[in-house]
């Protein structure tokens, strides 16, 4: 019986912190970009868990309804679907940018860019470029992070700087290690506890 209480509780514990983990996934990614700083975008090397995109893997088509490796794209501008942003849109060449190489999705910046996630991912990162000025570090986006249940997680500013061409930046977020609650400890203590009471009126163990 014991060892029962004790099972219980530590499946109890796995499904509360599964649980707490899986809401903190990521299941859509809403982008907004800073059109005070350019008026196109660009967005590369877009990786989770599930889903590694460079943007050379498809003709060029617009971005908007599409799905690709696990992530459907959509991009409004002013409230209604857009196609003026595009897989592969621009060709980077030879420019040297820290977080960007060779095809990316390119768009308005006056647009809305969203990445819903077939399977909510732990980890996202991206690169992003404005093709504005940017000597010192300034506003470039703005990243709303929402869970499969379309909670919001966090909403995050993404700083561009100007390096050797176009300012940029990379995007990171990844899920923390998820805390023990205070009451969790509480939890355990009160199940083991009503096992050893079961046991005590029950001595047979039965």
């Amino acid at each position: 019986m014991r060892f029962k209480s004790f099972a219980l509780a530590v499946a109890v514990a796995g499904i509360f912190l599964a649980a707490q983990a899986e809401a903190s996934s990521v299941g859509r990614a809403v982008i907004t970009f800073e059109d005070s700083v350019g008026d196109r975008f660009a967005l590369d090397n877009l990786i989770g868990d599930n889903t590694n995109i460079d943007f050379g893997e498809l003709p060029l088509a617009p971005v908007d309804g599409l799905t690709f490796d696990g992530v459907t794209f959509g991009f409004q501008v002013g409230g209604s679907p857009s196609t003026d942003a595009e897989f592969g849109g621009l060709d980077l060449g030879p420019f040297p940018f820290d977080h960007l190489d060779g095809l990316a999705l390119e768009g308005s910046a006056l647009g809305v860019l969203t990445l819903d996630f077939a399977i909510p991912t732990s980890f996202l990162s991206f690169g992003v470029a404005l093709n504005g000025t940017a000597p010192s570090p300034i506003l470039g986006a703005t990243v709303s992070l929402f869970d499969a249940a379309d909670s919001l997680i966090g909403t995050f500013f993404v700083d561009v700087f100007e390096g050797q061409f176009f300012p940029e930046a990379l995007f990171e977020y990844r899920v923390a290690a998820v805390p023990v609650p205070a009451a969790l400890p509480l939890l355990l203590a009160a199940l083991g506890g009503l096992g050893i009471l079961r046991i005590r009126r029950n001595p047979s163990g039965v």
